[in-house]
């Protein structure tokens, strides 16, 4: 399948779970030629920028760990909402660097968007330790593009959920970009 991505997302009734979900495949071809354009860059350096800071317990910033400068913690089912982002395509993609730490077979993290502050969160993709990615080690360069609907987009919000079930469990993200195709 070359040119061709393929995408797996697992949903059921609105709440993400590896365990007791069906999943969700879907090809679509890569992004037809343009330049990708930086709408939002997030370093963490001075806090959660342009990702909201939530009443939770499990949420937390740190200006230094693990070799990087501004990490966010997400701690077993804590969720990283953003602030809304304008944008004018609906050719955009969202760039991250993560490291995962304990998570087993069964856990990981969700990525979700909201098109026109609305409230309900549409899927993008769930990554799955030991299939995905590795635990104890930074993942850079990780992307993915979102497959908008083809409806008027002036605001965009993105979420990362973290799918764990244990206490000691936890996903810390270095930097999340999102781009938007020209």
């Amino acid at each position: 399948m070359n040119g061709s991505l393929i995408e797996v997302v697992y949903r059921c009734g609105g709440i993400y779970s590896v365990l007791y979900c069906s999943i969700l495949l879907s090809t679509r071809t890569s992004s037809p030629s343009g330049t990708w354009n930086v709408l939002a860059h997030e370093h963490f350096l001075d806090g959660f920028g342009v990702f909201k800071e939530l009443e939770s317990q499990d949420a937390h910033h740190y200006s230094s760990t693990l070799g990087r400068q501004g990490v966010i913690q997400l701690l077993k089912s804590a969720a990283l909402p953003s602030y809304g982002i304008a944008v004018d395509s609906s050719q955009l993609k969202v760039a991250f660097s993560f490291y995962a730490n304990s998570m087993s077979i069964g856990e990981g993290f969700c990525l979700e968007y909201s098109l026109n502050d609305d409230t309900d969160w549409n899927p993008v993709r769930c990554w799955q330790s030991s299939i995905d990615f590795e635990n104890s080690k930074w993942n850079d360069d990780f992307s993915v593009e979102l497959n908008l609907p083809r409806v008027q987009v002036d605001i965009l919000r993105i979420k990362f959920v973290s799918i764990a079930s244990r206490d000691d469990v936890d996903v810390m993200f270095d930097h999340i970009s999102l781009l938007q195709l020209r």
